[in-house]
């Protein structure tokens, strides 16, 4: 990102199975707009969403070069698609998984399988060595407070040699099912704690970075230092999903899935004599933690995700701002993805989803609107000026800018 840039386009993942289904829209996408991934200036992700985010930040060429062709990009997206499958697989238990669950003092898998597959894909690639911005969040638990990862000018701190796999694994450590990941003094949980949509906080720190840029004062820049009265403009692109069965206060078996048919006689009696524990709504362990362990989670993500969405389109102007929300099953995808054995299921229900949505089968959005939305707004060009950072507003200190700004469409804040 140049210094005197005073717009920005970002792409945003959610925490969780929205990567899987995000990954295969952006292919979708780049193959209607070709390309919209070669103008991403920051890519913000949160647990699989970093993972899907930060992959494509390292494998997609300069911001300077040339975009790749389109058989290059869709032979990316393929391998990308791959990655993200491969990663959340890792997230599965599987029979050993099951056993170290039932021992209680063990998180379900060991991380072994998503380091590798991490180190696999990054190397020894630093945070410091990316050309393309990213913003990953994390949550320090020594600390007791989120943590950003980003190589975003004046944000960046002390963690540009600190390894893009070992960020990966700090941004992933989902309670539980993942060991805490150590690192610097610090341990690390999954970022969903920090930030489930790091939508908004990719676009505070984008604001910030751009607002110190112009405060700066440089040979081409040497009216800097009124860059803060001025607002810059941003685009963005934000996913997650939405619930497709929202109800509740359905039946859900979830942990005691395995023993399901031993139990139904028991819930058969229990309907007979209108005993229906399940759906009373004072809700106790078993329900919450045995019937339906993942509910929770799926509430602590989905309801802070969606204030954020609409937070965020309070704070930026009509046509910037896309949230690609497809409909899936989230809970059930979550209980398939920690407690799950087989992962062709999980990656199946995302290839549906997927499919459902590109093909405008969606009942809550279309995806022909996104691709429209993409072609009125994302490769727009912004002859604006921020204060004086831009080389044809020459704004003296004190001077009203007014009439220049309005010349080129900026609006003040």
């Amino acid at each position: 990102m140049d210094e005197q840039q005073i717009s920005m386009r970002m792409l945003s993942c959610d925490a969780g199975p929205p990567a899987l289904i995000a990954v295969r829209v952006l292919k979708a996408l780049e193959k209607e707009v070709p390309g919209f991934l070669h103008k991403v200036d920051l890519f913000a992700g949160t647990s699989a969403g970093a993972l899907l985010n930060t992959w494509l930040a390292a494998r997609l060429p300069s911001p300077s070069e040339p975009p790749p062709s389109a058989f290059a990009m869709e032979e990316l997206l393929d391998k990308c698609i791959e990655f993200v499958d491969a990663s959340v697989a890792n997230y599965q238990a599987g029979l050993v998984g099951w056993a170290r669950f039932l021992t209680g003092i063990l998180s379900i898998k060991s991380g072994h399988g998503l380091r590798q597959s991490l180190e696999s894909n990054f190397g020894s690639k630093r945070l410091g060595q990316l050309e393309r911005r990213v913003l990953v969040t994390s949550f320090d638990m020594v600390k007791s407070k989120p943590k950003l990862f980003t190589n975003l000018p004046h944000l960046n701190g002390s963690d540009q040699d600190t390894r893009l796999s070992d960020i990966m694994r700090a941004t992933s450590a989902f309670p539980m099912d993942m060991p805490l990941f150590g690192m610097k003094d610090a341990q690390y949980l999954d970022g969903f704690l920090a930030a489930s949509n790091p939508s908004i906080t990719a676009l505070g720190c984008a604001s910030w970075s751009l607002r110190m840029a112009a405060e700066q004062k440089t040979p081409e820049n040497p009216h800097a230092g009124h860059g803060s009265r001025f607002m810059p403009t941003f685009r963005m692109l934000s996913f997650g999903i939405t619930e497709s069965s929202p109800d509740a206060f359905n039946v859900k078996w979830g942990l005691l899935a395995p023993f399901a048919k031993l139990i139904e006689p028991l819930v058969d009696w229990m309907e007979k004599h209108n005993i229906d524990f399940p759906h009373f709504p004072q809700w106790g362990v078993v329900q919450w933690e045995l019937l339906r362990p993942f509910l929770l989670p799926f509430l602590m993500i989905s309801g802070p995700s969606q204030q954020t969405t609409s937070n965020v389109e309070f704070l930026m102007s009509e046509g910037t701002f896309r949230r690609c929300s497809p409909l899936a099953p989230m809970e059930a995808m979550f209980q398939q993805a920690v407690f799950g054995l087989d992962t062709k299921q999980l990656i199946d229900i995302s290839k549906k989803c997927a499919d459902d949505y590109i093909n405008d089968k969606n009942e809550n959005e279309k995806f022909s609107s996104l691709v429209q939305w993409a072609k009125n707004h994302w490769f727009e060009e912004d002859h604006q000026c921020w204060g004086s950072a831009f080389p044809g507003c020459h704004v003296q200190p004190g001077e009203d800018a007014g009439p220049q700004l309005a010349a080129v469409g900026i609006r003040k804040s």
